[in-house]
Parts: structure tokens; sequence; C-alpha cells
């Protein structure tokens, strides 16, 4: 068995070696009995560009909060309790 921090670090191990990530930021982390759900944020790749004003109504017209979603996309890892290993990786959609 893992513990959060752990899961954590296996969760950015992943996403530097599948994405070519290093600048990655911890956003979420929720647990169930078999695995931890992690959101890491990273830098939004070239040509993915939110929709501004798609942006601004997610955000509550909170002008840090556009400026940080729009330069980050934010990626959803499940990280199994028992061994570490992460069996899911996903887009993370704000809402």
């Amino acid at each position: 068995m893992i513990d959060v921090k752990q899961a954590i670090e296996k969760a950015k191990e992943f996403a530097r070696e599948m994405l070519g990530q290093t600048d990655l930021l911890l956003e979420e982390v929720s647990s169930d009995d078999d695995a931890f759900e992690i959101t890491l944020s990273l830098p939004r790749r070239a040509g993915t560009a939110e929709n501004p004003l798609a942006a601004i109504v997610a955000a509550g017209a909170n002008p840090f909060s556009v400026r940080y979603t729009a330069n980050r996309e934010f990626k959803e890892f499940r990280v199994l309790k028992r061994d570490g290993s992460v069996d899911k990786m996903s887009i993370r959609q704000l809402a």
C-alpha cells in the first residue's frame, strides 16, 4: 500500500515520462478504498488555447483565475493504492 505523498510522486513521474512535462503543479487529491485521484496542472500546449469567453464565465470573472486556467491544462491521474501503478490518465475539464 502506498500513501498519498507516494501517489502524488507516482502521478508526477508518469506525467514526466508520458507527457514530457516538468512544470507540474498539484491541484487536487481525493481517495477511495482502491485508489487516489490526483489532478495535476501543466502548461497548455501550443494550439490548444481555451475559448477566452468560456474561461471568463467559468472563472466567475476573476481575472487571476482566467489567466491561470487559460495558461494551464489539467490532467487527472488514478493511482492504485495496492502497488502505486497509474491505471488512468484523463483530461480534467473545469466547469
